[in-house]
């Protein structure tokens, strides 16, 4: 089964970098685990991974936009 993880991210919330890495290793932890269940996960959370450091990084409403194209594909 495709399933897409959805998990709290931080940066609206005004979280820290330290806090963000936190959820998304959170996030890795459950993508884990699904994957030895037979799943196809989609941890969104590892797009941190793009933005940090990136000067010309989209705001966070883009960074949702990107993430709902893939919605639809999951189950």
């Amino acid at each position: 089964m495709k399933i897409y993880i959805a998990a709290p991210y931080g940066r609206i919330m005004g979280n820290s970098d330290e806090q963000c890495e936190a959820n998304v290793q959170k996030v890795i932890e459950v993508a884990r685990q699904l994957i030895l269940k037979g799943h196809t996960p989609l941890a969104a959370n590892l797009y941190l991974y793009v933005h940090k450091g990136w000067d010309a990084t989209p705001n966070e409403s883009e960074w949702l936009k990107i993430c709902m194209v893939w919605i639809p594909f999951c189950e």
